[in-house]
């Protein structure tokens, strides 16, 4: 994962399915800046689509979400992140992230139509893949569930999300290790 066929890391860092995806890249079209831009325009892309999933689950008013999506959109950092192909690992992530907060939504749905059984599992189960993977990408929303643990107090439900802040929580907690063990694993 280190030399990616010619493409170095900066910096010491563990984003395995940020590598993984230049690789992919590497190995489909060679060293091809064309290739790679559009790769970034295809994430950048699904990353407002992903927007407009969240938005559309989490706003009050219908109205709202076009103008937020479209704020996203033009937003600079968003921007930014689709032209640079080094700037891949925030759009990766940010797709992760916010497939996690709407998976996440559709889990406290199932929770407050006090819905049992394997679907709400299966939903928590879903959001943490997707939030881990977004870990995987880059670290930037590792404090996803602290912002999240705020909006759930913040409109009274901390109690009835408690299982989805708490399973989010306790992926987190051991993720800073990981890294670390991983690393030892392959230069030791």
């Amino acid at each position: 994962l280190r030399k990616l066929s010619g493409i170095k890391p900066a910096h010491d860092s563990y984003r395995p399915l940020l590598y993984l995806s230049y690789r992919l890249d590497v190995a489909l079209f060679g060293m091809s800046p064309r290739a790679m831009h559009l790769h970034n325009l295809v994430l950048g892309l699904a990353c407002i689509l992903a927007f407009y999933v969240v938005a559309s689950g989490w706003l009050v008013s219908r109205a709202a979400v076009l103008p937020a999506t479209v704020l996203f959109a033009l937003h600079p950092l968003q921007v930014e992140s689709v032209a640079y192909v080094s700037a891949r690992g925030d759009l990766l992530a940010a797709i992760f992230a916010l497939f996690a907060v709407a998976l996440a939504l559709r889990f406290a749905r199932e929770v407050e139509e006090s819905k049992v059984g394997w679907r709400p599992l299966a939903w928590l189960v879903a959001a943490t893949t997707c939030f881990m993977a977004s870990l995987l990408c880059k670290e930037a929303y590792i404090g996803l569930p602290i912002a999240l643990a705020g909006i759930a107090l913040a409109r009274g439900n901390l109690q009835r999300q408690r299982l989805m802040i708490a399973t989010w929580f306790g992926a987190t907690v051991p993720y800073p290790a990981f890294p670390l063990t991983v690393r030892g694993r392959l230069c030791g």
